[in-house]
């Protein structure tokens, strides 16, 4: 299979285990908020958010590199087997430290909710870890199909402990918490089994040389992860503190379409780090990844372009109620998921080349960049602040990563493509603001023209693909 027929697959296949769980699990929220109290659901926002916080820096981000190290090492038994051995003691002796002392320390606060919590922040640990060694070690599929079991079991048993069906008991946060640590531990030990982890964890292969190698790769990447925690919610944190909940409202609101697109993003970056570092080794990587950047770029370009002419219609049918500030935002986060996805794009080569410290440095200015931008403007332009921060952050993640990425890798940027491309978007942006049903309909034609333009051989090897399936299918 071709290596641009590999991304495609893997990107489909971990599709399965990004969309079809977050379908599911938009039915716990109606639950959680029907069947809880405020205080248990602030309660319960609190856990979630925490252990989020605390799961990178309890285990130094050892589980990714899980993931890096066994992709050079799949056919190597003895090798896997040392890694994941290491990986898991690592983290089972840390994460019950870090456990012990949440304990203690939020005991008050949690009461006799400490033990499940505790019970959950070690599953979601496990699981974590296992699901990197699956991804390393090429199952995919076991992957995907881990996340829908933890999805569905969370559903389900969520569905049951809070008394949603009738004469059954509603055990409140106490409840959502078991449910919560059962769902993750039942997608734990389907990974053991079925993804056959087990027969790679041997305490006699435990090496502390390997550890020192694997942490020396996964350190960088616990600021990483954490400013990319502070580019998700700063500007929703500053904007609740400055303005209130209800502007949050609105730019939450603003925020659904380009968050779902964000989805697909880190979908596609899973693929596409494990398609790149195994590019990497090969003799023609620079024409590679310089394609392969144009290609997502030019595929960016028309989907922003499609997204920014359909906004008139997609605001008025997906959102309701007094949240008219928050369509001006659009364009604005759409631009700035487009450059969100070519750092991650760029981001997949440091991943190659095991450059993690460059991309936690790179991550860490980006963050501070976004929270510097909304602490300065919040209170002048309002939500504005929240949209600019992140378009600018991002802008800078991507052309910093752009320049910085050719001391260790060559990559040929066509840099007047990507300036007529994001001319073009931003005159789209502004036409958008003026509410103009004329003017909408002059976007569309812009829109088409930029699909041709940027996307025709995409499109067209798309028809191709699609059209010899049919006669395929229809001659069998």
């Amino acid at each position: 299979m071709s290596r641009q027929g590999s991304l495609a697959k893997n990107t489909l296949i971990l599709s399965l285990g990004t969309f079809l769980p977050r379908f599911i699990t938009v039915f716990i929220t109606p639950i959680l908020t029907a069947q809880l109290t405020k205080a248990e659901y602030g309660n319960y926002d609190l856990v979630t958010t925490v252990v989020s916080l605390l799961l990178p820096i309890a285990t130094l981000q050892v589980s990714s590199a899980a993931f890096r190290f066994l992709i050079d090492k799949r056919k190597q038994n003895e090798d896997c087997k040392t890694i994941i051995s290491t990986i898991f003691t690592f983290v089972c002796i840390t994460s019950l430290i870090v456990c012990v002392i949440y304990y203690f320390v939020a005991y008050k606060n949690l009461g006799s909710n400490g033990l499940v919590v505790c019970l959950y922040f070690l599953a979601d640990i496990l699981l974590i870890t296992a699901q990197q060694v699956i991804r390393g070690i090429g199952k995919n599929l076991i992957y995907s199909i881990s996340t829908i079991i933890r999805a569905i079991v969370d559903v389900v048993l969520i569905a049951l402990l809070t008394g949603i069906i009738p004469g059954l008991t509603n055990f409140g946060l106490t409840g959502v918490l078991w449910a919560m640590f059962i769902s993750t531990f039942a997608a734990f030990a389907f990974l053991i089994i079925n993804g056959e982890i087990w027969l790679y964890i041997d305490i006699k292969s435990v090496k502390f040389s390997q550890l020192k190698q694997l942490l020396l790769y996964s350190w960088p990447m616990v600021p990483n992860n954490l400013s990319l925690w502070v580019l998700r919610l700063s500007d929703r944190l500053v904007i609740t503190g400055f303005l209130g909940v209800e502007a949050n409202a609105v730019y939450a609101a603003a925020n659904k379409l380009p968050s779902i697109f964000g989805a697909f993003q880190s979908t596609f970056t899973l693929a596409w780090q494990e398609n790149a570092s195994i590019a990497v080794k090969d003799d023609d990587k620079d024409t590679y990844f310089s394609n392969m950047f144009d290609w997502i770029f030019s595929l960016l370009t028309g989907v922003m372009a499609l997204l920014i002419a359909a906004t008139p219609l997609i605001w008025r049918v997906l959102i309701r109620g007094n949240y008219s500030e928050g369509y001006f935002q659009l364009p604005i986060l759409y631009i700035g998921v487009m450059f969100s996805c070519m750092s991650s794009t760029l981001g997949g080569i440091y991943v190659a080349h095991m450059k993690t410290k460059s991309i936690g440095v790179t991550t860490v200015i980006a963050a501070c960049i976004n929270l510097g931008i909304d602490l300065l403007f919040v209170k002048t332009i309002g939500i504005w602040a929240g949209s600019i921060s992140t378009l600018v952050a991002y802008l800078f993640l991507c052309v910093f990563r752009m320049i910085d990425v050719q001391k260790f890798q060559k990559v040929n940027f066509k840099v007047l493509k990507i300036f007529f491309s994001l001319l073009v978007l931003a005159t789209m942006a502004v036409i958008n603001y003026q509410k103009v049903l004329l003017l909408d309909v002059v976007n569309i034609v812009l829109c088409i023209a930029v699909l041709f333009v940027f996307d025709r051989a995409i499109i067209l090897g798309l028809l191709i693909t699609i059209k010899k399936k049919v006669l395929k299918k229809k001659n069998s």
